[in-house]
């Protein structure tokens, strides 16, 4: 699974190293390989990196940066006259391929789960790169400083950076909190560095903002895997620590801004915080929003309904076992022999749709983290409710991860059955999950569009701040 969000269900291609002795010999297939993959009506760009390293050897590496995978080794590269060769095990997938006698195309089959989509690859010397004009550039008007700071969780130190206004009028200071999925401190994905770009725009307006990588990214220590929203939620409250201790800031207004899940870990944080701003952030129950998810998503990359309803029912009988046997030392056994039950059921009646071997490890691999099975049960309505201080609430209009209009309602019902009066919500048309200007809202949109966040968001966002929280102090 790709780092953008473990809200996305997506099959991620990994390919590993090799090194192949004919192609030493034939500079002409150095470079860069890029091509287009049509899965269901999703277009997947795909690029394969061929170059020698300082001892003649060839490095294979791929990336696909439609689903923000980049420098992958590969495992098995062959080169026999005009015919190549890739596999990956991992994947057990194939790439066979017939190179052009100019050696500027390569055209073949990708090979995966018994399918055969064709897949050319056309030849450039350059390194594949994409536009991201948001993305800023040094030196920047502000001073940027390298932090690092202990979770009130014993054993966890964050590292991150803190980005100050330089000569001129503090407003406030913000925390930015990443989504879920281990997320480095510009919460960068698809090629995409949208905390980089929140931080740097906010930062330009007067506002101190701290970003820091996820436990277990980066610079930043323990162990992400068997961490729950509990756990990152202290790393957060380590982070507010550290910031009203800071002598950088002299502001004692401190705000959280939380992407995704990064909006459940704020609502979770210490209740001593100014204000809020939830971008994308769910208010149903985490087995709702995986279920609109995986249906929403489906549907509009033209999965048949009755792949999609097979595909529900499967995962709403995985997800009530979560539910309803919590911290069940022997959970995944039960989830394995549900999903015997449900391929012996399907088998009886005559279907073909059988859940494969590889599908089932990948379900109890999921199924089997304490993080996951901590989500589907966690409720963020209390948690909602429970906030008193000002409250911004974005979503997207084409969100296909965090549906707007039954997340947007929830969180709306428990802010006034909490009584707080001072909170907005607002649905952001044409957005997706990122904030991006969309066509569509699904995940594989989010690398091709090169807005890394709608100006008109960052503008919202900042503007929302501002007008609550006035100049504090002035920074000498």
């Amino acid at each position: 699974m790709f780092k953008i969000d473990r809200l996305i269900i997506a099959t991620t291609l990994i390919v590993f190293l090799f090194v192949n002795t004919q192609a030493q010999k034939n500079s002409s297939i150095f470079g860069t390989w890029i091509g287009k993959l049509n899965v269901n009506s999703v277009e997947l760009t795909m690029v394969f990196n061929i170059q020698t390293n300082e001892k003649d050897s060839v490095i294979v590496t791929f990336d696909s940066p439609d689903q923000g995978v980049k420098g992958i080794p590969v495992n098995f590269f062959q080169l026999i006259n005009d015919s190549i060769k890739i596999r990956s095990d991992a994947l057990q997938a194939n790439y066979l391929g017939k190179i052009a006698s100019d050696f500027q195309s390569i055209e073949g089959l990708w090979i995966q789960s018994g399918f055969k989509l064709p897949l050319i690859l056309k030849h450039q010397e350059e390194a594949f790169s994409v536009k991201r004009p948001q993305e800023p550039v040094p030196p920047y008007p502000y001073t940027e400083e390298e932090v690092s700071f202990p979770s009130r969780e014993e054993g966890v130190r964050l590292s991150g950076t803190l980005t100050i206004p330089k000569d001129g009028k503090i407003m406030t200071s913000v925390i930015l909190v990443t989504g879920s999925g281990p997320q480095n401190r510009d919460e960068e994905l698809m090629s995409h560095k949208p905390f980089l770009v929140l931080a740097d725009y906010l930062t330009r307006k007067g506002i101190v903002v701290l970003r820091y990588d996820d436990r277990g990214v980066g610079k930043s220590t323990g162990e992400y895997e068997n961490s729950t929203i509990s756990n990152f939620t202290e790393d957060l409250n380590g982070a507010i620590d550290f910031l009203k201790k800071s002598k950088s800031t002299c502001c004692s207004k401190i705000g959280l801004i939380g992407h995704s899940e990064g909006g459940l870990i704020s609502i979770n944080a210490d209740n001593n915080i100014d204000f809020l701003v939830l971008l994308g952030s769910p208010g149903l129950s985490g087995s709702k929003i995986l279920l609109k998810q995986a249906e929403h998503i489906a549907a509009s990359e033209g999965v048949p309904s009755e792949n999609i309803k097979e595909t529900l029912l499967l995962n709403k009988g995985i997800y009530s076992i979560l539910e309803e046997n919590a911290g069940k030392a022997n959970i995944c056994l039960d989830v394995e022999n549900y999903i015997k039950s449900v391929n012996k059921s399907r088998i009886e009646d005559g279907k073909q749709n059988i859940i494969s071997d590889p599908v089932r490890n990948a379900i109890l691999e999921q199924v089997c983290t304490p993080w996951f099975q901590h989500y589907i049960i966690y409720d963020p309505f209390d948690d909602l409710g429970n906030i008193k201080c000002p409250v911004y609430a974005l979503f997207g209009e084409l969100d296909m991860q965090v549906e707007p209009l039954s997340n947007s309602q929830i969180t709306e019902t428990a802010f006034k059955q909490g009584k707080n009066k001072n909170y907005l919500i607002e649905v952001i048309p044409k957005a997706n999950h990122l904030f991006q200007p969309a066509a569509t809202g699904l995940p594989s949109e989010y690398a091709k569009i090169d807005i890394t966040i709608s100006p008109d968001v960052l503008i919202k966002i900042s503007k929302w701040i501002l007008e609550r929280n006035p100049p504090c102090c002035t920074q000498k």
